[in-house]
């Protein structure tokens, strides 16, 4: 049992489509904030059956193209949330009972200033985590009290709009299980964020690199990038093997750096299509 104590009140939200193989393993992590509420963007499997089972309150709301900031945002504005703390988990992860712990204890303790919390994840790929190659700790936006910020951008998405109030950081792991609907699941998913970042490099390329939201030079440094197609998938690749060293995370460790050199691939080849688009040439 988490020992809540005087943590305030927390509202968990999921975002969902298509999430059978996960939605349940997540939601029975999350059995311990104040609600748990499911945002499903259309699922056609047995994703809103098993919310429900599980206790949840599930919403419907589609978008196209899909936006996961959009969304979060459209859960806080629409979802009538009761906590005042909203936590965003996607179905493929999961809250350890150690992380909920420090989620209570931490917001127990914060002071009005503080306005979100960023949280790190173990990426786990063939039974690994991949504590290298995935980057650990790789910080992502997903603790916000409601009603003071929102999430901006299309890439990454789990990204805070600028604020000059205070955003902490919790040191305990989420876990991440990207690969849990399977590879096919992993490209059709990596189709539609390769789409997001190009939207976002041909957007740099309008305005001098000066995108709505970005200003930390790791990601000005990957929209340069992605202006070249062979260049940027060779940088993804030796990032991966070299700089986060994932080499040392054994056959998992390679498999995923070759896989993120594809989605740099794909990346690079958007960005070239609409180039090509707006010029009226073809492919």
């Amino acid at each position: 049992m988490i020992e809540r104590n005087d943590s305030p009140g927390i509202s968990a939200v999921v975002i969902t489509k298509n999430e059978e193989t996960n939605i349940q393993r997540c939601l029975e992590s999350l059995k311990w904030a104040d609600e748990t509420v499911v945002v499903d963007s259309g699922s056609t499997d047995r994703t809103l059956e098993i919310a429900e089972r599980c206790g949840a309150r599930a919403l419907t709301h589609i978008m196209s193209p899909f936006n996961a900031n959009q969304q979060r945002n459209w859960a806080m504005e629409n979802g009538n949330l009761i906590g005042e703390w909203v936590l965003f988990m996607d179905a493929d992860e999961q809250v350890t009972p150690a992380l909920a712990e420090a989620i209570c204890r931490e917001l127990g303790q914060a002071q009005d200033d503080v306005v979100g919390y960023r949280l790190a994840p173990k990426f786990m790929f063939m039974g690994r985590w991949l504590k290298h190659a995935g980057g650990y700790p790789a910080w992502h936006d997903r603790l916000v009290r409601k009603g003071t910020l929102s999430f901006v951008g299309s890439w990454p998405p789990d990204h805070f709009e600028q604020t000059d109030k205070k955003i902490g950081h919790i040191y305990e792991p989420y876990l991440h299980f990207s690969f849990n609907n399977g590879i096919e699941r992993w490209i059709d998913k990596h189709n539609l964020y390769s789409t997001n970042v190009a939207c976002d490099v041909i957007s740099s390329l309008q305005s001098d690199y000066h995108v709505e939201g970005r200003h930390e030079f790791g990601e000005r440094l990957q929209l340069w990038a992605s202006r070249y197609i062979i260049l940027g998938t060779l940088l993804r690749l030796a990032y991966f093997l070299i700089v986060r060293r994932a080499v040392f995370d054994g056959h998992a460790g390679i498999v995923h750096a070759l896989m993120m050199a594809m989605y740099q691939l794909m990346i690079g080849l958007k960005v070239e299509e609409f180039k090509r688009r707006e010029r009226g040439s073809p492919m």
